[in-house]
């Protein structure tokens, strides 16, 4: 990953970008384009740091990483076990109050992201932060991610 993040080589999300481009209706290329710029505009950064799956950061009682690609190739969730809080960035969206995986459509692998989310049933949490729709509290095992 730290090549994509040092623009060694294009982004992922924009390779995705341009692959579903012309699949796409008129009307919603429009709105593709912005986000295709929005992509392009992001800049290269140092990596200092390569994070490893299950590697404790010393932050608090520490936090673990979890490897969760799926959604996009390098993407890991942060479990905070004193608090068993999971936060899943994108590997889990809350739409009307239901756990999903990420859209297949905006996900660079459909099945590893499947994958990414069966490995967190191996966790005791109580509560996920999802990027896309909040907060989740309770038993979550019992819902139907689909």
């Amino acid at each position: 990953m730290k090549r994509y993040i040092e623009k060694q080589k294009k982004s992922l999300r924009l390779e995705q970008a341009e692959k579903i481009y012309p699949t796409l209706s008129d009307g919603d290329k429009a709105e593709a384009l912005k986000f295709h710029k929005t992509l392009e505009s992001v800049e290269a950064v140092e990596v200092n740091d390569i994070l490893e799956n299950h590697q404790i950061l010393p932050i608090g009682s520490g936090i673990e990483i979890i490897s969760t690609p799926g959604h996009t190739e390098g993407h890991i969730s942060l479990y905070v076990k004193e608090k068993k809080t999971l936060i899943a960035g994108d590997a889990l969206v809350l739409v009307n109050e239901q756990l999903v995986i990420p859209y297949p459509q905006f996900a660079y692998d459909a099945d590893k992201a499947k994958e990414s989310v069966k490995n967190l049933f191996t966790y005791e949490i109580e509560e996920i932060i999802c990027y896309h729709g909040g907060l989740v509290r309770g038993n979550w095992k019992d819902m139907n991610i689909g």
